[in-house]
């Protein structure tokens, strides 16, 4: 959760060069390539802006990874039809408010 807002922080400050926010996104991601890249590089290690940008677009990718590669909870057939009957039975029962 700390990790969670220092990024959210990170983001909220960040404010790169307009003409390199596609690269910087686009370096972060890993689907930039050749002298782009290269350029890409070399201006953010000299800008402390676009630096900002790159390290915080980066924590929030490896964030998002993190969270897809965990393995989701699976509940059994019956729990699901349990849940469902439940579900029909609150829609089905006239609101008293």
């Amino acid at each position: 959760m700390e990790d969670q807002k220092a990024t959210d922080e990170q983001l909220e400050s960040v404010k790169p060069c307009p003409h390199m926010k596609g690269l910087l996104n686009r370096a972060a991601d890993g689907t930039l390539r050749g002298v782009l890249l290269s350029y890409t590089n070399y201006h953010a290690a000299h800008c402390p802006d676009c630096n900002k940008t790159i390290r915080a677009v980066s924590a929030v990718l490896a964030r998002l990874s993190n969270l897809k590669s965990r393995r989701q909870p699976q509940m059994s057939e019956d729990k699901w039809q349990a849940m469902e009957q439940r579900w029909q039975e609150a829609e089905e029962t006239p609101s008293t408010r």
